[in-house]
């Protein structure tokens, strides 16, 4: 495929891939029920969404939103994305009851995802 402009120069098209922009979900992964669904603080609009796949979603109330795969231990969460390379963002964790404290912070949790 060929462009032709206004100047009648030629702009040959080549055929172009893009590359992956998704996290695979680390092998170590291991599912528990409890971080499943979808967490808001109700103050800031913070959202912290764990699907059972190994899958995550973050809005940091519109400033920061992340996509891609978290783990956890006892203690903290890590979610692992991508932008220009694979990084990843640790918070600290504890569940109080029915509250998800991230980082200081206490989520509810407002849906159940899959």
């Amino acid at each position: 495929l060929t462009l032709v402009d206004d100047n009648g120069i030629s702009l040959p098209m080549v055929s172009a891939s893009l590359p992956n922009l998704t996290v695979a979900v680390p092998e170590e992964f291991k599912l528990n029920e409890k971080f499943v669904g979808e967490w808001t603080d109700g103050e800031y609009g913070y959202i912290f969404k764990f699907n059972a796949d190994g899958t995550a979603y973050i809005d940091l109330g519109g400033s920061l939103v992340i996509e891609g795969a978290y783990t956890y231990d006892d203690q903290k969460i890590t979610i692992h994305y991508l932008q220009t390379d694979e990084l990843e963002t640790v918070y600290s964790y504890a569940f109080d009851g029915d509250t998800l404290v991230i980082d200081g912070l206490g989520f509810t949790k407002v849906t159940e995802s899959k």
